[in-house]
């Protein structure tokens, strides 16, 4: 019997920010079954109130039908896209066996292709219209596409954090470097090679400090790591962080695993990374941004660098340059603060109304 609950299901933390904050807007409409989520991906369901029933890092394709079997179907499915897939692509073809309308809600503007190699849903909710057409594009219908916008990012602008930068505070420029799980992605399958992994832009992080410094060897400069909830506090990665001979007057840290990055970039004074929706986080609160893929080919991963919002940097050597300009270069921060009202600009409208029109067509109505 289909049933007014709602079952939100995310492998990664990216999913189910999107998940959670349209749930955080829309929940008077229905009931929420408790979401389906992996340890990486647990938290957020949980910060934003919903239960959670906790599945294996990765779960299996047998992990998941044999959950499904044990529940009461809901009235409707609605996923996160991760690039293992196999959580999403499992519970979209369970879903349609039984009747239960499902749709994928994607949140991030790159890797489509990852996104849906397992399987397809039946809908699927869009960031944007250049999305909706790409998808079109790989074989999705048309009337099937919902245009759904970033529900995370919306809900950030209508909420932002007010922290300081260190400058401001201690005559400390604080640099947030936001790592990657793409080492561990690559050896798992769940990504083909970028031409790069975080090791390699940290490396290019890290000269641009050391060229700053001998730009100015009186700078004082906070060099944080976040890295991403997949990663956990990789060995290596720590390791590398704490023998590296850093100048006089360089601080090198690594915030521990449920640190909050918003909060670490919004106490940032520059935010460098690669194609991470955090970095999309830190330009809403008015962080300089700086983009680095060395040896990418091909379309430009990170939407607000694909924009011109934000400077970027394709090979190791102009990455270093950049470091150090944003660094030592008077102006650079108040002309990289207006270049990234360009993605302001290009926001994405709110369709969260959609999806909730979605949810009434799909057979739920009000709940308690």
């Amino acid at each position: 019997m289909m049933m007014d609950d709602v079952l939100f299901a995310a492998a990664e933390p990216g999913g189910a920010n999107v998940l959670a904050s349209f749930h955080a807007g829309a929940k008077r409409r229905y009931r929420a079954c408790p979401a389906w989520a992996t340890p990486g991906a647990s938290p957020v369901f949980e910060a934003a109130g919903l239960k959670v029933e906790r599945l294996e890092a990765l779960p299996s394709v047998a992990e998941v039908e044999r959950r499904w079997a044990a529940i009461e179907k809901p009235g409707a499915v609605v996923t996160g896209t991760s690039l293992d897939g196999t959580l999403e692509a499992t519970l979209w073809r369970l879903a349609a066996r039984d009747g239960v309308p499902a749709l994928a809600w994607i949140d991030q503007w790159m890797n489509l292709d990852h996104r849906f190699r397992k399987g397809r849903p039946a809908w699927v909710a869009a960031l944007d219209a250049a999305q909706r057409d790409a998808l079109i594009a790989i074989g999705f219908e048309h009337d099937r596409v919902i245009l759904g916008g970033h529900p995370h990012l919306h809900a950030m602008m209508s909420c932002p954090l007010d922290a300081a930068p260190h400058t401001d505070r201690e005559g400390i420029q604080t640099v947030l470097f936001v790592s990657e799980s793409y080492t561990e992605d690559y050896r798992l399958g769940r990504l083909s090679p970028l031409g790069y992994d975080e090791h390699e832009v940290f490396d290019i992080v890290a000269h641009g400090i050391e060229a700053a410094k001998r730009a100015d060897p009186d700078r004082r400069i906070d060099l944080v790591v976040k890295f991403h909830p997949l990663e956990g506090e990789p060995r290596r990665f720590i390791e590398r962080l704490e023998s590296r001979p850093w100048p006089k007057n360089v601080t090198a840290r690594w915030l521990p695993g449920p640190a909050s990055g918003r909060e670490a970039a919004a106490a940032a004074d520059l935010v460098i990374g690669m194609s991470s929706i955090l970095l999309l986080e830190a330009l809403l609160m008015e962080r300089p941004v700086l983009s680095l893929t060395p040896g990418h080919e091909g379309e430009d991963p990170f939407i607000a660098s694909r924009l011109g919002a934000v400077h970027a940097a394709h090979e190791r050597e102009a990455g270093i340059v950049l470091v150090r300009r944003a660094l030592v270069e008077p102006g650079f921060r108040a002309a990289a603060l207006e270049r990234q009202k360009r993605f302001l600009d290009a926001m994405p409208e709110d369709g969260s109304a959609l999806v909730v029109a979605w949810l009434d067509r799909a057979g739920t109505h009000a709940g308690g």
